[in-house]
């Protein structure tokens, strides 16, 4: 007789891997993709949904259209770097006694030329308007007059039409400006005591409220009260824009290495060509050679649909619980507390409300993360990167890789302002909250979000899990392009904005690639923030 064959063991379905993208994910995802592309080529997604008669009525009933376009954060700051710079140089003057006049007139006729071309196209941006006037009394212009429309013919938006509002303290502001400028000295009848009180009183003026100053003592016949606040707007600007200039010299020093590493790896990349892999003898080798999988494609326990399917899972509860955290307690939960708040206030509740949700977005991902892979039998380090193997060789990658990546950002930067120079550029979200905010624990807390949290989190998603889907599917390099261009493509910016952040993820991919580790992109993602968020933090 025949012996029985032993019965096959069949691997439990739930411990089995899935290569195979689901439908849903990738709707999902093409969605994003999609709201983003209309939103950033300006297309009005209300009035299309008005033609399909489907969410448009209640996309343009939410929004006011009373309420003024205003300039984007990004220009203001802009001009306040270039006013800034002006009455730095000032101060350096003062102190040094050597007097670089050109340099300090040519910042401030720029700033000038930035303000005025901003009040064009925001004609009743108070912001904007108030740095015209400002300015341009500062350079011995008349503050009231209207903005030419190409500086020669076609005067249009005077100043003080941004004030024109049935708001009486837009009103007042308006009588104070109109009593300050309207001549070179201040009439009989103005009380320059009632005119400090209202600069004062608006806060969002910052630094320009002493040059305000300067101008009311000066027309008011006290030179040496006048001269005060000039050397206090000239301290006070030296003040920012010194470690400011500090940072960018240093920034410049990494993009001139990075500058200098893309060539030897160009170069090694070449010479390594067909050749049988080496010893890795130089820093050069190291991203030149990519490390060894940490494990064989056929072990992994995560495939390309695990990986994908947490990925969009993850982002669809990011969205979702910022949406909780941040816009229900304000709009629907405690409207009228919230509105009761004075703008400080509102902007450092919004910080809390921020931070909160970027913490819990972040313990929501590692926790659905850990879970899947441990219901697969999976190493999370090893499956995507999450290790901390090698910590100073691959923080030292990451430095290099920012490095790498600042030289790309710049041309990357110009390209898309060559081939889009009229498209809006809207800044990312969190700079309005940084520039707006106040306090030490707002900023501590914006810090840790932004320079901390925000790298954590992105980069297990776009280079942990988005990266590792397409790699499997598509290989290293087409996957570093993939996970480039939707990182870029999902952040809250134009194409402008996008092109840049396109290579910044590519190189972080690439590194993920390379040391087969998510730490030197989180390094190098945390490095990018960090710059970016001290710049914003002293020129505010």
């Amino acid at each position: 007789m025949l012996e029985p064959e032993p019965p096959v063991e069949v691997e439990p379905q739930a411990g089995r891997r899935t290569d195979q993208l689901s439908s849903w994910s990738l709707i999902v995802l093409g969605v994003v993709v999609v709201i983003q592309l209309l939103s950033q080529f300006d297309i009005n997604i209300a009035r299309i949904g008005e033609r399909f008669h489907v969410v448009g009525k209640m996309v343009s009933s939410a929004a006011s259209e009373d309420q003024p376009v205003r300039a984007d954060v990004k220009d203001i700051l802009d001009i306040d770097a270039e006013a800034k710079s002006a009455y730095a140089w000032s101060y350096i003057v003062t102190k040094t006694g050597r007097r670089p006049q050109d340099l300090q007139s040519e910042a401030l006729a720029r700033a000038l030329e930035d303000a005025e071309d901003q009040l064009q196209t925001y004609k009743s941006d108070r912001a904007v308007a108030r740095r015209v006037m400002i300015l341009r009394a500062e350079d011995g212009e008349q503050p009231l007059m209207a903005v030419s429309a190409d500086r020669k013919h076609g005067a249009i938006a005077p100043p003080l039409g941004a004030f024109d509002s049935a708001n009486a303290r837009q009103e007042q502001e308006a009588a104070a400006w109109r009593a300050l400028f309207s001549y070179r000295h201040l009439q009989a009848d103005a009380n320059p005591e009632e005119i400090a009180r209202v600069i004062k009183s608006h806060e969002s003026i910052g630094w320009y409220t002493n040059l305000a100053l300067h101008q009311l003592w000066l027309r008011a016949g006290q030179p040496a009260r006048a001269r005060q606040y000039l050397a206090n707007a000239n301290r006070s600007a030296f003040e920012s824009m010194a470690p400011l200039m500090l940072m960018y010299a240093l920034v410049l020093l990494v993009g001139l290495a990075g500058v200098t590493m893309l060539v030897g790896l160009a170069v090694r990349a070449l010479l390594l060509r067909g050749l049988p892999e080496p010893a890795r003898e130089s820093i050069f080798d190291e991203f030149a050679m990519p490390l060894p999988d940490p494990i064989p494609p056929i072990d992994r326990k995560l495939g390309a649909g695990d990986l994908f399917n947490i990925f969009v899972v993850c982002m669809v509860l990011f969205v979702a619980i910022s949406f909780a955290v941040e816009y229900i307690p304000a709009k629907i939960l405690f409207p009228q507390a919230f509105a009761a708040l004075n703008s400080h206030a509102k902007i450092n509740a919004l910080v809390a409300m921020v931070s909160s949700s970027q913490v819990l977005s972040t313990i929501v991902a590692l926790v659905i993360l850990l879970v899947y892979a441990r219901k697969k039998g999976a190493s999370v380090g090893r499956e995507i990167g999450l290790s901390f193997d090698q910590p100073l060789k691959n923080v030292g990658a990451g430095v290099i890789g920012w490095g790498i990546s600042l030289p790309l950002i710049y041309a990357a930067s110009s390209l898309a302002l060559r081939l889009f120079p009229s498209l809006p550029d809207p800044s990312n979200p969190a700079i309005p909250l940084t520039t707006q905010s106040t306090g030490l624990l707002a900023h501590v807390s914006l810090f840790i979000t932004i320079c901390i949290l925000a790298p954590i989190f992105e980069e297990i998603m776009f280079r942990g899990l988005f990266y590792q889907t397409a790699r499997a599917k598509l290989g290293p390099w087409p996957a570093i392009v993939l996970s480039g261009v939707v990182f870029g493509l999902v952040h809250p910016v134009s194409i402008v904005g996008s092109l840049p952040l396109m290579l910044l993820g590519g190189v972080f991919a690439w590194l993920a690639e390379t040391r087969k580790s998510l730490l030197p992109g989180m390094v190098a993602h945390s490095l990018q923030n960090t710059m970016s968020f001290l710049s914003m933090l002293f020129l505010s």
